[in-house]
């Protein structure tokens, strides 16, 4: 079997080298290559990767010619991913939050088991309170619409058969803010059969793994920018339509 890997990554500079290599290692021996889509980065990211495919890594690089966000790349990503030859599409965050050997692990559940997506859900306990709050809210929005919690609604890391990608991937708006919690529900809305692997959810790789895209924010609150983002994605998903 072959696999893409997909991404989208801003201002990954520090990180994305690492975590890309790490993989890599990990998936040695098996037909892979990185899809990764640089979001209008203001730092050296797509010089990393520019050097990283020069080095020989399996890497296809491609930018946005705007900022188009987390979610909207990420769908982006996915479509690249079908467009390749690959039986197997994992999709996964550039921000380096995940171990190459968990990567591995869930690309090995959807060979060896009866399943059409594997979910990795994330295992840390550090998070603060706000982040364990909209965990939950995103697990109650699923089950309002397919009667299923799930144990990690909107985690980055999946991992797809091609043929239900393609049936996924119909239904997901291009704009979306948020494609991963939709994903969740129109897989479990429509039956298919999903696969649970538990992975470390470790720190942001790179010079300063507390940065974020969302901005500062204090240990216990929001920052003003996740608060607004929450806001636009809330009308993203009242809007989707998760039936077939």
């Amino acid at each position: 079997m072959s696999v893409a890997i997909v991404m989208p990554a801003w201002n990954e500079a520090s990180g994305i080298g690492e975590f890309l290599t790490e993989i890599h290692e990990f998936f040695a021996g098996i037909d892979h290559t990185f899809i990764v889509i640089d979001d209008c980065s203001t730092d050296q990211t797509i010089r990393v990767l520019n050097a990283l495919q020069e080095d020989g890594l399996p890497l296809q690089v491609e930018s946005n010619q705007n900022n188009l966000g987390h979610g909207p790349t990420t769908v982006k990503a996915l479509g690249l991913g079908l467009r390749s030859d690959k039986n197997v599409i994992i999709s996964i965050d550039g921000d380096g939050q995940f171990l190459g050997q968990d990567v591995l692990r869930c690309y090995e559940e959807i060979l060896q088991s009866n399943t059409q997506i594997i979910e990795g859900i994330r295992v840390r306990d550090s998070d603060p309170l706000y982040r364990k709050t909209t965990s939950l809210a995103t697990r109650v929005l699923v089950w309002s619409r397919c009667r299923e919690f799930p144990k990690d609604a909107n985690t980055p890391l999946r991992v797809y058969q091609r043929s239900i990608l393609v049936k996924v991937l119909d239904r997901i708006p291009s704009d979306s803010l948020v494609p991963n919690l939709m994903i969740s529900t129109y897989a479990r809305k429509n039956k298919m059969k999903i696969g649970l692997v538990a992975v470390d959810f470790v720190d942001r790789r790179g010079v300063d793994p507390k940065s974020t895209s969302w901005g500062r924010s204090k240990s216990y609150l929001p920052s003003k920018r996740f608060v607004k983002f929450c806001a636009s994605a809330t009308k993203s998903w009242l809007a989707f339509d998760p039936r077939s």
